[in-house]
């Protein structure tokens, strides 16, 4: 079929790659591309699941011309966005399959400061980690630079957010200010309104007044684990 070979091209997928993503070996990929082995129904649905794609569009099934541009933003967008977008349509968000024994997440590039406050970026890449190492609610990472979050969170980890928009008092996320995105801990008012943003590291001084203009959440940490190259 020379639909999935547009659409691993498209991904930048070596056919080793791609056996990785499906634990099948290259040539298997390159028989089911030049048409000398056929797929079954639960093969195309898992490849379909690994390009993101429907198999009507895995099968180059003509699809509405309105609906194909929303479909390529779709799938350019950051996985937590595309979440967002599930949740909205009150429809089950499937993420694209990993090798066995493995997911995949976005990581933004750019470190979220857990010292200073560092300039937020779209930046972000798709990275595979051993299913261990990610919890099941974490919708993407964010590198993590300094030390204010010592002893807890350490400089260079990534750290897991859920994503979710509302946090309680006490709890740790990844927030968004006018000066950047940071690593803290929340604390809220008697009003429920936040009261300041803490760091564990008792060296650095509480955010708090006008240096909270801007806050957003952009969700609550819920684990760490350090970059694949690292272990």
């Amino acid at each position: 079929m020379e639909r999935i070979q547009e659409l691993r091209k498209q991904r930048g997928l070596s056919q080793a790659a791609l056996g990785e993503k499906l634990g099948v070996k290259q040539n298997t990929i390159s028989q089911w591309e030049s048409g000398a082995r056929h797929l079954d129904d639960k093969t195309l649905s898992l490849l379909a699941d690994v390009f993101g794609v429907s198999v009507d569009s895995l099968l180059g099934r003509a699809q509405n011309e309105w609906l194909q541009p929303l479909l390529e933003a779709y799938l350019r967008a950051p996985d937590w966005v595309r979440h967002r977008v599930c949740r909205t349509l009150g429809i089950e968000y499937l993420r694209p399959a990993a090798a066995p024994g493995w997911v995949t997440r976005p990581i933004y590039r750019d470190p979220a400061a857990a010292g200073v406050p560092l300039d937020a970026s779209p930046d972000w890449e798709t990275v595979d980690f051993p299913a261990g190492d990610v919890p099941k609610e974490a919708l993407f990472g964010v590198r993590i630079q300094g030390d204010s979050m010592e002893p807890a969170i350490h400089d260079g980890q990534i750290a897991w957010v859920d994503g979710r928009e509302e946090l309680s008092d006490g709890e740790i996320g990844i927030f968004m200010l006018e000066s950047g995105a940071v690593c803290k801990r929340l604390r809220l008012g008697a009003n429920g309104r936040a009261l300041r943003l803490e760091s564990l590291n008792p060296a650095y001084a509480p955010i708090s007044g006008k240096a909270l203009a801007g806050l957003q959440a952009r969700g609550r940490v819920i684990g760490t684990a350090w970059p694949p190259d690292k272990g």
